[in-house]
């Protein structure tokens, strides 16, 4: 058994009898110990992804891999070893590394200052607070180009994210109009405590 990560759509319709649950759930049993983040801003619509984790054997792996629109988030060595969240970046793969951070800018995470030998459980913590900052926001979520400045955000928004932003307490002093949404949101990432386990 190994602790596996997996990008999966939603399914459900939001009602008390048929709640929005991660699409792999049918997959999943009890044992799998399983785990999600919902990533999508509305979390009153269908539409998104979430993240979900479960240990599972080999088997069990292959067949959510193979689900449709289900991607797995390869924390593995060059040997297909997979790695704990304890485990440093360093010690994934270099295609491994390249695929996850391609999968997770494509999802408007930032990833610049990350460090080989900062842990698993740092990517993680940036994906999930990630999440968080999208559904704090909802309609007014950072959607432009993550190398474009925050100047180019039209200024209704701008101050709907300020106002939001600081009414939850957050410390805006070292973004400005010249700062890049990239590093606004490492900023914000930084600022929103997520326990990893």
């Amino acid at each position: 058994m190994a602790r596996r990560y997996y990008l999966c759509g939603v399914s459900g319709d939001g009602l008390i009898d048929t709640p929005f649950e991660p699409s792999v759930l049918g997959a999943l049993t009890p044992e799998a110990n399983w785990q999600r983040v919902d990533c999508r801003a509305d979390v009153t619509s269908p539409a998104g992804e979430m993240l979900v984790w479960a240990d599972l054997d080999d088997t069990q792996h292959e067949i959510i891999d193979a689900l449709s629109g289900v991607i797995y988030v390869p924390f593995e060595n060059s040997s297909g070893d997979v790695l704990t969240i304890n485990h440093s970046i360093g010690d994934i793969s270099a295609a491994n590394r390249s695929a996850i951070q391609t999968a997770l800018e494509n999802r408007h995470v930032p990833m610049q200052g990350l460090q080989l030998s900062d842990s698993i459980a740092v990517v993680l913590r940036r994906f999930i607070s990630r999440c968080r900052i999208r559904q704090y926001l909802v309609a007014n979520d950072y959607t432009e180009l993550l190398d474009n400045a925050v100047s180019s955000i039209n200024s209704t928004k701008r101050q709907n994210i300020a106002t939001r932003l600081t009414n939850l307490g957050f410390d805006l002093s070292g973004i400005t109009g010249s700062t890049t949404i990239r590093e606004a949101l490492r900023l914000l990432i930084i600022q929103d405590k997520v326990s990893i386990r």
